[in-house]
C-alpha cells in the first residue's frame, strides 16, 4: 500500500482491509523505524522493511548493525 515513500494512512488501510476479505494487508511503503513498524502493524496484517534493508545495505551498514535493527523492528512488533 502507499506508493509515496510514507506509510498508508490508517483509513487507506482499514478500505484495503475491507475490500480483501480473507486476503492478508501488508504495509511496506515508508516503513524505516521501529516505530513506524510498530504503528502500522496496528492496522494492517504485516509489514515489510525490504526497501529499508536495502537502503541501508547501499549505505554500507554493518551485518552487525543491519540485525541489531532487524531486532529493534521485530521487538517493536512484538511488545
Amino acid at each position: 500500500t502507499g506508493g509515496s515513500g510514507r506509510p498508508a494512512s490508517e483509513t487507506y488501510v482499514a478500505g484495503v482491509k475491507a475490500r480483501a476479505k480473507k486476503n492478508p494487508v501488508l504495509v511496506g511503503f515508508g516503513i524505516a523505524t521501529p516505530d513506524e513498524a510498530r504503528h502500522m502493524a496496528q492496522h494492517a496484517d504485516g509489514v515489510v522493511i525490504g526497501s529499508a534493508v536495502i537502503t541501508r545495505l547501499a549505505g554500507n551498514q554493518s551485518m552487525d548493525m543491519l540485525c541489531a535493527w532487524i531486532g529493534e523492528i521485530k521487538r517493536a512488533l512484538t511488545q
